[in-house]
């Protein structure tokens, strides 16, 4: 029809989780599945296109946000079109410009530098005004309003333990993992002889030697065109340990 108008430059792979299983595309298997192709997604409009021309980065949402009012409510739309308030987050860890928030008892999400005026192990409500998905990483690019209300000096209790969740599970992405141990081979973490991670290093972070002993005592658990990681941002997030003879 000559009323809808495609919005520029939102054309992107669709990659939500469940069309992974085992850090792989869940294609189909004859009875269940999916494709073995990942979609390919782009937002329209039926407004005036010059109105969209001056800023190609104001995207159509697909689902409705009228509702949203935690992090974990994030993680169920591709855009936003207004801004969204989030009340109590709290900023468990920070590095340079961008942080980690999390709410209690909910999930956790990355401010991908926007986190200049954010302290760590203080609480706020903020609000959201845009987001991206990189390489299937949901990240928050934008944020506003931004309002102090508490202090939150027990953030590291709201870090994961490796012992008590599956760290491949797809669900504790962005969040902050500790006390995770193994030794680093070819950037990967060999977790007890059996499982590996790999680990990115910022080029400012020089990569720990062959075979040592690593702690990872703040990890943020990423992902990356489907595959488990664990970023490192800061020197203090790992520890080499020395082992006793």
């Amino acid at each position: 029809t000559d009323n809808i108008s495609y919005i520029n430059n939102t054309f992107k792979v669709y990659k939500p989780n469940f069309l992974y299983k085992n850090n792989k595309i869940y294609s189909w298997t004859g009875t269940k599945g999916f494709s073995d192709h990942l979609p390919i997604i782009a937002s329209f409009t039926t407004d005036i296109i010059n109105q969209h021309i001056s800023n190609t980065n104001k995207l159509i949402p697909i689902n409705n946000n009228s509702n949203i009012s935690s992090i974990s409510d994030l993680y169920n739309l591709e855009y936003i079109d207004k801004p969204l308030l989030l009340k109590n987050i709290i900023v468990i860890y920070k590095t340079q410009n961008s942080a980690i928030i999390k709410q209690e008892n909910g999930k956790a999400i990355y401010l991908y530098k926007c986190a200049n005026n954010l302290q760590l192990g203080m609480k706020y409500n903020i609000k959201i005004n845009k987001l991206q998905n990189y390489n299937g990483l949901l990240e928050v690019v934008s944020i506003s309003n931004i309002k102090k209300t508490n202090t939150y000096k027990k953030y590291k209790q709201l870090y994961l333990k490796p012992t008590n969740i599956d760290i491949f599970n797809y669900k504790y992405t962005n969040e902050i993992v500790s006390n995770l141990k193994g030794i680093y081979k070819k950037r990967y973490l060999y977790i007890n002889y059996k499982h590996k991670i790999k680990l990115y290093f910022p080029k400012y972070i020089k990569q720990p030697k062959q075979n040592s002993h690593l702690k990872i005592t703040s990890g943020h658990i990423g992902i990356y065109k489907g595959n488990v990681q664990i970023l490192i941002h800061n020197k203090s997030d790992f520890e080499i340990e020395t082992m006793k003879i």
